[in-house]
Formats: structure tokens, C-alpha cells, sequence
């Protein structure tokens, strides 16, 4: 259970921005982005305590800092998270695939990719987000029936891509090494939120990161959700917020 003065810290996936959360952010978030541990070092102060909130790659970066500031983490929360892919046999059932193996086998190719990627994240966006959604399950589907989480969506394509893509390719590359050693030095509770038809990060995934952890472990299996589904329904489920249908 998260302690009451707790803040929370909300690290988003890639691409993604701090809008994801934007909706359940009263006050009671604060947003770091997931280009690593000191990135948080600006907000940390060292009489307060934190909950983590990582969701799909900014889950590597949740980690790092829920380790760095063992003292000060209550609680780590991971949302469908990307984890380490030295931990497993992933890659192949990962919607993502082919950007992180053109990211290990080519940096050009892999500047090429993103670059190409930005130009459609502005002149197409809705074409891009089709391809990327193209092997979801129907509760990310429904989801790109929702003007506002096409806007948000869309709108972090933007940032990652364009005026962050010199951090994005540098964060992508850093995921595909061994980073996994990470996880030991974790203290703190963790609960680990992911959906069981989930095609970016597999469900396979958390199990894997359940089993890792050496502290207080908890995977919840959110049945029939998908990704970004996941992220909504945990979000929602953490601020006592319903659901808007």
C-alpha cells in the first residue's frame, strides 16, 4: 500500500509523453521522462518519498531510479513493462521488433528508421499509428476509436520522434543492452500491471520480471487488455477515477 504522503513519479514509455496521464494529474504527478535515473535528480529532495509509476520502456528508467533511491522509493509500479531482453527469448513476439533489432545490427539504418519515422509522425500520423497497431487486440483497437487517445497518442509521436529523437535513439539503444542487473538492487514493493494479449511488450515480459525481483512481488494479469488499454485501466484503477466508456 503506497503511503499517503507519497509523491508520484510518472515515467512514460517511448514514444509517449507526460500527456498519457495526463487526465488523472490533479496535482498528485509529477513526470520524469525515461532517458534515465538522473533525469529525476532535479525533483528529488531528500526528505520525501516517492512512488514510481514506469509504463512500457520507461519502465527500464523506473527501475534505475527506484534502485539509485532505494530509501526513498515506497513503492514501484510497472505498467506494461518492457523488460530486459537478456532476461528472455521476447524479441520475435514484440510489435516493436524491428526497430530494436535495426537498432543492434545498424546504427545507420537505424538513424534512417527514426528519421523516417519522424516524417511520418508529422505528414501521417493516423498511417503510422495504423501500422503500429496493426497485430493489437481489440481493446487497443477500440482505444484508436478515441479521439482523445489518438490526440495524445499522436502528439507524443511528435515529441519522441522530432524534437526528442536524438534521446529516443540513445534511450532504444541503451534498452538493448544488458541491463537487468538493475533489478537486484530494487528494495521496495512492486506491483507489475500487464495485460495478458499485449503485443509491444509480451505478457511474458512481466512474468519474467515477477520471478527476477528479490523484494515483495505482485503481477496483476489484466485479462483480454492490451497495452495502452492496460496503462488506462491501471491508471484509472490507482486514482479511482472510472472509466469514461
Amino acid at each position: 500500500m503506497t503511503a499517503s504522503n507519497s509523491i508520484f513519479v510518472y515515467i512514460h514509455g517511448l514514444p509517449g509523453s507526460a500527456e498519457e496521464v495526463s487526465d488523472f494529474n490533479n496535482g498528485q504527478i509529477i513526470h520524469v521522462p525515461p532517458f534515465g535515473a538522473k533525469a529525476f535528480s532535479d525533483q528529488f529532495e531528500t526528505n520525501q518519498q516517492y512512488t514510481i509509476i514506469g509504463f512500457s520502456l520507461g519502465c527500464m528508467t523506473a527501475i534505475e531510479i527506484a534502485a539509485a533511491y532505494s530509501k526513498n522509493i515506497d513503492q514501484l509500479i510497472l505498467i506494461s513493462p518492457a523488460a530486459p531482453l537478456q532476461l528472455g527469448d521476447f524479441l520475435d513476439d514484440m510489435d516493436g521488433r524491428f526497430v530494436f533489432k535495426t537498432a543492434e545490427t545498424n546504427s545507420f539504418l537505424f538513424w534512417l528508421l527514426t528519421f523516417s519515422q519522424n516524417l511520418m509522425a508529422h505528414l501521417s500520423p493516423n498511417f503510422l499509428m495504423k501500422k503500429m497497431f496493426g497485430e493489437s487486440c481489440e481493446a487497443e483497437l477500440k482505444l484508436l476509436k478515441n479521439p482523445e487517445f489518438v490526440k495524445t497518442f499522436q502528439n507524443g509521436l511528435r515529441q519522441s520522434m522530432g524534437r526528442e529523437s536524438k534521446e529516443y535513439r540513445k534511450t532504444i539503444t541503451r534498452y538493448i543492452k544488458p541491463w537487468g542487473e538493475q533489478i537486484n538492487n530494487v528494495t521496495c514493493p512492486v506491483q507489475i500491471y500487464h495485460g495478458t494479449q499485449d503485443t509491444w511488450a509480451p505478457y511474458a515480459m512481466g512474468q519474467i520480471l515477477k520471478a527476477t525481483f528479490k523484494t515483495e512481488c505482485e503481477l496483476v494479469s489484466c485479462k483480454a487488455l492490451g497495452h495502452y488499454s492496460t496503462l488506462n485501466y491501471t491508471m484509472r484503477s490507482i486514482f479511482k477515477k472510472p472509466s469514461s466508456g
